[in-house]
């Protein structure tokens, strides 16, 4: 009976505390190894990368890349409806009044299982250039979900890891422009990473 009493009361609080701890250590270890792939520009020069560096900075948080697909992958599971929320809510098109947003998709040189996204907004219009700050709109998994770019030489670029495909919204021109594009609906994008 006492044991019974134990769980019923203090175990429960073990366990939400256990997941907060969790939820805290992804946070910092995703925060560090975003900040090791921006020292090294893993990303932005991965193919002039060789592989014993990358391999150095996977060894330097081995777990890193598990935890990045363990949690994108609870976190889309634990409500399905709410799987894309960016889904229509930028007006459905990715193009539209003078500017357009696209996206590459490729496999990490580390591991299959994890993608690298580059994408880019630009002007359609030579007359109307892309100027100021461009909001990227990512899923929630993100630990961090909205990201301002400053446009450079008529272009605002970003580059992420992902687990699997969403649904991005863009802000432009000073909000007055709203795109979005549904990874998923790429046509060269890998098929594992327009399946999840």
């Amino acid at each position: 009976m006492m044991v019974y009493i134990w769980t019923r009361i203090y175990f429960y609080h073990i366990l939400q505390q256990a997941k907060i701890n969790f939820k805290n250590m992804y946070n910092e270890t995703v925060e560090k190894l975003d900040n090791v792939i921006s020292e090294k520009k893993v990303i932005e020069e991965e193919k002039q990368i060789s592989k014993t560096e990358l391999d150095a900075i996977i060894k330097t948080f081995p777990d890193v890349t598990q935890l990045i697909k363990e949690e994108q992958k609870r976190i889309k599971e634990d409500d399905e409806a709410e799987s894309d929320p960016h889904k229509g809510k930028f007006g459905g098109l990715s193009e539209n009044f003078g500017r357009k947003i696209n996206a590459t998709v490729r496999e990490t040189s580390y591991d299959k299982e994890l993608f690298v996204v580059d994408l880019e907004v630009t002007s359609t219009n030579p007359d109307k250039p892309l100027l100021g700050m461009v909001k990227f709109h990512l899923h929630p998994s993100f630990p961090v979900d909205d990201v301002e770019v400053d446009a450079v030489n008529g272009k605002a670029e970003y580059k992420l890891i992902s687990y699997g495909a969403f649904t991005v919204g863009i802000e432009a021109d000073g909000g007055t422009t709203r795109l979005e594009l549904d990874l998923a609906q790429l046509p060269d994008a890998p098929k594992l990473f327009k399946e999840r």
